[in-house]
């Protein structure tokens, strides 16, 4: 049973060979295993892993071209620890909304802020895994 086949038969509640595994790392974690492992590629690790991973494409978002807040407006900050970065939520741009015209006057992500350019070849790049087109924690990005 390929990772593709065994996700979304977990997904329609038919029988399966395991139980499938994902992995979630920082840059610095993949490149540890890449060397751990002797490979260039992340697939030769997830293979090497018995990883059935869930690839995550995305059209690209243009509504801040300094980087420094997401789609929803939240702030974006850097964060460095020895090692590697990460990048976090420092503002949430709705935190302490009271007022429903400030609700209804909010800036909430368009389709033209997106840029559907690479999104194919994502697309194409991971047809042997299951896709998805959001992160995939939902209430992280309703928290934003």
């Amino acid at each position: 049973m390929t990772s593709r086949e065994r996700i979304l038969n977990t997904i329609e509640r038919k029988p399966i060979d395991r139980i499938p595994a994902d992995i979630w790392y920082t840059p610095e974690v993949m490149n540890m295993l890449k060397k751990h492992f002797k490979v260039q590629d992340k697939d030769e690790v997830y293979k090497a892993l018995n990883i059935d991973k869930i690839a995550w494409v995305e059209a690209d978002y243009m509504g801040d071209p300094d980087g420094k807040r997401n789609l929803w407006g939240s702030e974006l900050r850097e964060i460095s620890f020895p090692g590697g970065s990460y990048t976090e939520v420092s503002s949430y741009p709705l935190k302490s909304c009271q007022d429903e015209k400030v609700l209804k006057s909010y800036k909430w992500p368009v389709l033209s802020e997106f840029s559907f350019e690479n999104l194919h070849k994502d697309c194409e790049k991971n047809n042997h895994w299951v896709r998805m087109l959001i992160f995939i924690s939902i209430f992280e990005n309703y928290c934003m």
